[in-house]
């Protein structure tokens, strides 16, 4: 069965077909002069942002903007590890507990291999879906 998605302003802050759900994120609903202060904010962009992040870190292409990142890659080449906890363990035994939420892109940057292989398309697609 298709939709035929009967759009009405709802409290996420876009259009909602009332029949399945879907939301319209094209067209997002601005309100002037309303009080945000008595409501919570759940709004949808939050949630497409903190998705989109965690998906480049697990697909390993953001990568840190920190000084440190560079003399830590060249100082972990020296030792051997097959895997993510392998490489994990070395973080923590070397104090660079910053760095652990890039683990993918050390991985990346290190072995030259991508463990989880998305595509900036594929990342757009999945955003999508979660949305």
């Amino acid at each position: 069965m298709i939709c035929e998605h009967n759009f009405i302003c709802m409290d996420s802050g876009y259009y909602t077909c009332i029949l399945c759900g879907v939301m319209d994120i094209d067209r997002p609903i601005f309100i002037s002069n309303y009080n945000f202060s008595t409501i919570k904010n759940y709004h949808l962009y939050r949630r497409r942002i903190y998705f989109t992040e965690k998906l480049r870190l697990l697909s390993g292409i953001k990568q840190s903007f920190s000084s440190q990142y560079n003399d830590m890659i060249k100082h972990l080449q020296n030792y051997e590890f097959n895997n993510i906890e392998e490489l994990i363990k070395l973080l923590k035994k070397h104090k660079f507990h910053k760095f652990y939420k890039y683990v993918h892109s050390i991985y990346f940057d290190i072995k030259k291999e991508r463990l989880i292989k998305l595509s900036p398309l594929d990342i757009e697609f999945l955003i999508n879906q979660f949305i």
